[in-house]
């Protein structure tokens, strides 16, 4: 029988079955590989839960919490004992998704991140636009790193099962489309975010000159991206599109998933694609996404073969039953039984997050953004960066980002940033005389900063939930995360050092 060092037995639902660790991990790539050294992934995270180490890294990945464990074992018991068929759990899925975030006539299709939801948004384009697409990403700097070339229909990541994949190759199947991939920033050279009217203007000029140059157009546009600051104005997209009916197809990223429902729901009555993930605000583990399909794309659908190099990526379970006829018979896997587990687990907390109070969730935000933004008032080495403006129906202001100077006053650098992080979650002493565990967001590059991100999550809003339901004052509730953050901002120091050291190390002579 599988057991976690470090999960909450008592907030789970007992010893889980055997192989059910094994299966919750399964169907992943170098992104979600275990380093035989730590233990761990690329983004920290071990293979089950971690309780007694500080999770504020949810603009990156988390490790899976008690409750999605146990929503997770759950699922797999269903699978193990028959009582619940593969294909039914993963319809299971798209209801459940399409329920929470849909409109009438949605589709799901499921994926093991945002970015094979590119690739995925890319097949459907292939259905509904011309031979010759030009995508724009906005803010391509601030979403995932392999976006770029997914939506450019490439290869982007090595995948053990299939050896013939290499990274920066075309897909096969998109060799026929003509696609040109361009971006427009939203922030200038010095890290400063650009006037939104001059992101529109920028964004609308590109696409008219390659809507005159007879390409259709797809549109990425970022709700939250890695310093949770949104772009292009929905107003500029609803004027391309009314201006050219049927010529621009517009993906929303909603990856971080720091929006709301309805939200969600409002881009896909404008007939955008949106793609989300259950892995980074919703706590759930790394390596579980969906591209969300309006009905109005559907009705657009010209009926012809997925591209076979979709295998690499996608399984036939993760379609949904009226778009399995379009399946290539590359596509042999039948179901990523981790994908699913993965996708039960966000959704108990993204479910119990929806049910928390409004009111309750906003005070929770509001307090955590306050204590991050004192306690780095407090500490000589830390600048907060501007974060977004607070919204009823996003949660960019959620993610905090924090630059970082040495004691001359430069700003430190990706990689010394990269050693802060590294430090941090590796376990410092935070002067509790042992060793403390801090998870970041990576560093993201703002000008001639690098910042490490603060980040508050659906989980961590359930637990404070959870505790004032069962009788705490609001106080005692967050006091748990109050802690965390004290000793976070007590070991951040000594991580600069350590980085400043390492620096000053390599470059010696």
């Amino acid at each position: 029988m599988a057991t976690i060092p470090g999960r909450d037995v008592a907030a789970s639902s007992g010893r889980a079955p055997s192989g059910v660790d094994l299966a919750l991990f399964s169907g992943g790539d170098e992104r979600v590989f275990l380093n035989p050294v730590t233990g761990r992934t690329k983004y920290g995270t071990p293979h089950g839960c971690a309780e007694d180490e500080a999770w504020f890294s949810s603009s990156t990945g988390t490790a899976i919490s008690a409750r999605g464990y146990a929503a997770a074992v759950a699922a797999w018991q269903k699978f193990f004992a028959g009582s619940q068929t593969l294909e039914e759990g993963f319809d299971e899925i798209r209801q459940k998704l399409t329920q929470i975030f849909g409109i009438e006539g949605t589709q799901a299709v499921l994926a093991g991140s945002g970015t094979e939801a590119v690739l995925i948004s890319l097949a459907l384009a292939r259905m509904v636009c011309r031979a010759s697409v030009t995508a724009i990403i906005v803010g391509c700097a601030e979403t995932g790193r392999g976006v770029s070339a997914a939506a450019a229909g490439l290869h982007f990541v090595r995948q053990a099962a299939f050896a013939a994949v290499i990274p920066g190759d075309r897909l096969a199947g998109f060799e026929t489309m003509d696609i040109n991939v361009d971006t427009v920033a939203i922030r200038d050279r010095g890290g400063a975010l650009r006037p939104p009217g001059e992101v529109d203007a920028e964004l609308a000029q590109k696409a008219e000159t390659a809507r005159r140059a007879g390409r259709d157009v797809i549109i990425h546009r970022l709700e939250a991206s890695k310093t949770g600051h949104s772009a292009p104005s929905l107003a500029v997209l609803d004027q391309l599109c009314k201006a050219a009916p049927g010529q621009i197809l517009v993906l929303a990223d909603a990856c971080q998933l720091r929006c709301s429902a309805a939200h969600v729901q409002s881009l896909l009555q404008r007939g955008y694609l949106v793609s989300l993930t259950g892995s980074k605000f919703a706590g759930g583990p790394p390596f579980a996404g969906a591209l969300l399909v309006p009905p109005a794309v559907m009705q657009r659908l010209r009926p012809m073969p997925l591209p076979a190099g979709l295998a690499a990526y996608s399984a036939q379970l993760d379609w949904p039953p009226m778009l399995r006829p379009m399946l290539s018979p590359g596509l042999l896997p039948l179901a990523n039984i981790g994908l699913a587990l993965r996708w039960q687990a966000a959704l108990a907390e993204i479910e119990r997050f929806f049910l928390c109070p409004a009111d309750l969730r906003r005070s929770i935000f509001a307090h955590f953004r306050q204590e991050v933004a004192q306690r780095v008032a407090a500490t000589s080495c830390l600048d907060l960066l501007p974060p977004p403006p607070e919204s009823a129906e996003s949660w960019g202001h959620s993610i905090l980002c924090i630059a970082m100077r040495h004691t001359d006053g430069r700003c430190l650098d990706m990689a010394e940033a990269a050693v802060v992080q590294r430090r941090l979650r590796e376990g410092l002493d935070a002067g509790m005389g042992a060793a403390k565990r801090f998870h970041l967001g990576q560093p993201v590059a703002v000008g001639g900063a690098a910042a490490l991100r603060v980040c508050a999550s659906a989980a961590l809003v359930n637990r404070v939930a959870d505790a004032v339901a069962a009788g705490l004052s609001f106080v005692a509730a967050l006091a748990p995360v109050s802690e965390d953050l004290a000793d976070l901002f007590t070991a951040w120091p000594a991580a600069v050092m350590a980085a400043a050291a390492v620096s000053a190390k390599i470059e010696a002579p």
